[in-house]
């Protein structure tokens, strides 16, 4: 479900950085982009035909996860860092109806431990990324229809349906 949405961010004007990983520059807590495009799995392929109509004719290759078709995770791949403005963990669970739900420090570190995540060992690094998760808001936001998922993901962007910020600051 991440990756699909990712993928349908995507055709909605939202600047995606990365889909799999994300670096955190030391210092600026900027994010730079990632070139490494979404894998997504064939049973994704059909869901994103309305959001993507050329995706049907990419060409699909084989990994040990079996047949996936990628894409790109920016359309205009600018070299640009990107600010964050929320931490978000999604999942797709088939005829679920979309919950949106604000995480507390503990449970992101606990989720973040599942996933190799990886900072500093020093006084400062940990300091410096602790920080960073006090001033960001925590998601964790369950779907089951993909376009109820975008919607959510839009609002806390403070994006229009049009793709369009609803405020003028900074980089999303």
């Amino acid at each position: 479900g991440k990756s699909t949405l990712a993928a349908a961010l995507t055709a909605t004007e939202v600047e995606l950085y990365s889909d799999d990983f994300v670096g955190v520059e030391a210092g600026s807590l900027q994010i730079p982009p990632m070139p490494f495009p979404i894998a997504v799995r064939s049973g994704s392929w059909s869901v994103l035909q309305q959001w993507i109509p050329e995706f049907e004719h990419r060409a699909a290759v084989e990994s040990s996860g079996g047949k996936m078709k990628l894409l790109s995770v920016s359309r205009r791949q600018r070299a640009i860092t990107g600010i964050p403005v929320a931490l978000m963990f999604t999942q797709w669970r088939a005829g679920s109806e979309t919950s949106l739900q604000r995480l507390k420090i503990g449970d992101v570190i606990d989720r973040l431990n599942t996933t190799g995540f990886w900072v500093a060992h020093n006084r400062a690094s940990i300091g410096e990324f602790l920080g960073l998760l006090e001033r960001l808001p925590k998601y964790s936001l369950q779907y089951g229809e993909l376009g109820e998922a975008i919607a959510q993901v839009k609002a806390i962007l403070g994006m229009t349906a049009a793709g369009e910020p609803e405020r003028n600051n900074g980089t999303f």
